[in-house]
């Protein structure tokens, strides 16, 4: 088993349906540990409504490829369009893997750990509560975890600028 995170984002129809649609596909695949709470910012090279944003923290026996496929999958079963790959459209879902494991992956399918994600305010900001979180509740759990990896999150979340209103937490 390895430990994966995910983001998860919708800015199409019910939002927060859309998140809880997308956590249970996953759950018949995946074993989700915990979660973030849910987010809403400002589109990022979009128009549209507001995003909301949830971090999972996940456990596979799928490979980088099957995972993907696996999300993939899911997007599209949930209304994403597959003209919608690779461009900033506001979508129903977006699935993206953040880290597999320690695992660094550069191919033309994926690359892991996700090449935007330590710039990213609607990731860094729930991954940072996700991860003071699990070692609140789980020290053996946050024990697990990559110790480079929660360094540079919490060191990426402090040097980042954010405006006003750009990310507010949901009830």
């Amino acid at each position: 088993m390895v430990y994966v995170f995910l983001s998860l984002g919708s800015n199409v129809g019910n939002r927060r349906a859309n998140l809880k649609k997308a956590r249970a596909a996953l759950s018949h695949t995946i074993t989700i540990l915990i979660g973030s709470p849910i987010y809403s910012t400002m589109p990022v090279g979009m128009s549209g409504k507001r995003v909301f944003n949830q971090i999972l923290l996940c456990k596979t026996t799928n490979s980088p490829n099957q995972l993907l496929d696996k999300t993939q999958e899911i997007e599209l079963e949930l209304g994403r369009s597959p003209q919608e790959k690779g461009k900033c459209l506001p979508r129903r879902i977006d699935i993206d893997i953040l880290t597999y494991g320690s695992l660094k992956v550069n191919s033309p399918r994926i690359t892991l750990p996700h090449p935007k994600m330590f710039s990213r305010v609607f990731v860094l900001v729930p991954l940072e509560k996700l991860l003071t979180k699990i070692r609140a509740a789980n020290p053996a759990l946050y024990s697990k975890l990559s110790k480079s990896f929660v360094k540079k999150v919490f060191t990426a979340r402090k040097a980042l600028s954010i405006e006003k209103n750009a990310i507010r937490a949901m009830a």
